[in-house]
This record gives structure tokens, C-alpha cells and sequence, in this order.
């Protein structure tokens, strides 16, 4: 019995000090406003944000807005640190195109879309000309990610622009739309990939979906939330 006892002691003191090595990602929710460049001859909203919560006493005092990529914070909610974190992005972009062709000819929109070979394009007169190599941006890597507890600024995930330019350019043809239904957005799906400081591996994957809450001057300015969930 004394043996027993030993070997069960030993065995849940081996369960707490794995315990105290495993750590574990998160993202979060992150409410966002849109608009199209200024400079550019572009209807598209597709310079994201993250929103602000600033006063409207402070309007005065607001700096420059830094129209820079949308990110959504990473967390690590676990006791130890995350090593070699691999982040893999994913949408149905090849779905996505072809709708937005279907759209462009039914609401008789100058646009054609391509995605040829892992680059995502368009040339329109009316909506402008972008290229996104989306196979340059369906990967990163994260050297470390430490406890929360430890690191209070979070580190920040950048969404792809294929996702963002492909998003906004369906909501101005949704617009334009007017005789049918808005159209679904696809929601954006990352997996990571990572290990402890005992190289015990772990993964976790999330889909992001797009919540629309307010649209705008003919689909040039939209606010919105990105909804990370956790797939089983």
C-alpha cells in the first residue's frame, strides 16, 4: 500500500510540472471600421482598422489615423511559454472569386477578378487595380509567445489582405445589389501550431468570422467585428 501510494504521489507530481510547461493560445474579439484611400481611385473599403474608443470629447486631440493592416491579438492563457509558434491562414478564395464575378456581371460592374497560381487580382476601372500574393500570407512564424501574466502587450496577427481586399470588394457589389439578398461572408479560419520548453507539441485551430454592423456611402465605410470561435 505504501508503494501504491509512492507511485501515485510521484504520478501527480509528474502530471502538475507537465501542467505547469503547457501553454495555451487565444485570440480576441476585435471591432473595426473601414474606409477606401483617399489618394486612390478605389470604391473599396479595404483599409481596416482596429476601432477606437476615444471620447468625442478628445475629437480635437486625435492623432493621424495609421490606416495600417488590420491584427487581432494572440494570447497565451497557459502557464508556460509557446516556442515556434506556426500560424496557417485559410478562406475559400477560389469560391470567393468566382462570386465575385457572378456579382460584378449581374450588377453590370466593369470588375474581373482572378486567383491564378496563389495571386488574387483585380482590374476594374470603377472599384481599382490590386494584386495580393496570398501565397506569400497563408503562413508566419512566432518565435515565442509568453504567459500573459508575464507579457502584458499582446502580440498581434495581421489578417491577410486577400481576405480584406476579397471581404470589401463582396460588400460594395452587395450594395449594388440591390434586388437580392446581401451576400454571406466567408469566414476566415488560422491553426497554430506550437511547443512547450519540454518540445511537447500542441495545436489549436479557430475560425474568424465577420460580423458586419453598420455600411455606408454606397460600401465605401464599414464597421464591423471579427468573432474568433474555437474549433473542436
Amino acid at each position: 500500500m505504501a508503494a501504491i501510494a509512492t507511485f501515485l504521489t510521484v504520478l501527480q507530481i509528474s502530471k502538475q510540472r507537465r501542467a505547469s510547461y503547457r501553454p495555451e493560445l487565444v485570440l480576441s474579439r476585435t471591432p473595426f471600421e473601414g474606409g477606401t484611400a483617399e489618394a486612390a481611385n478605389c470604391r473599396l473599403p479595404d483599409l481596416w482598422n482596429a476601432q477606437r474608443q476615444d471620447n468625442e470629447a478628445d475629437e480635437k486631440a486625435k492623432p493621424a489615423r495609421d490606416w495600417s493592416f488590420l491584427a487581432v491579438p494572440l494570447a497565451n492563457i497557459g502557464l508556460g511559454a509557446a516556442r515556434g509558434v506556426n500560424v496557417s491562414w485559410s478562406f475559400p478564395i477560389e469560391d470567393l472569386a468566382d462570386q465575385l464575378n457572378k456579382r460584378a456581371q449581374q450588377t453590370l460592374t466593369p470588375a474581373y477578378f482572378t486567383f491564378v497560381n496563389g495571386v488574387f487580382s483585380l482590374k476594374s476601372e470603377r472599384l481599382g487595380n490590386w494584386t495580393s500574393l496570398w501565397l506569400n500570407q497563408k503562413s508566419e512564424h512566432v518565435d515565442f509567445v509568453v504567459p500573459i501574466a508575464i507579457q502584458r502587450d499582446l502580440l498581434m496577427l495581421k489578417i491577410p489582405h486577400a481576405y480584406v481586399a476579397g471581404v470589401s470588394a463582396l460588400l460594395v457589389l452587395g450594395v449594388d445589389q440591390k434586388d437580392s439578398s446581401f451576400p454571406d461572408i466567408p469566414s476566415l479560419c488560422v491553426e497554430l501550431e506550437y511547443s512547450d520548453i519540454a518540445n511537447e507539441r500542441y495545436s489549436s485551430s479557430f475560425e474568424i468570422e465577420f460580423h458586419l454592423v453598420m455600411i455606408g456611402d454606397k460600401g465605401q465605410t464599414i464597421r464591423g467585428y471579427l468573432e474568433p470561435r474555437k474549433r473542436e
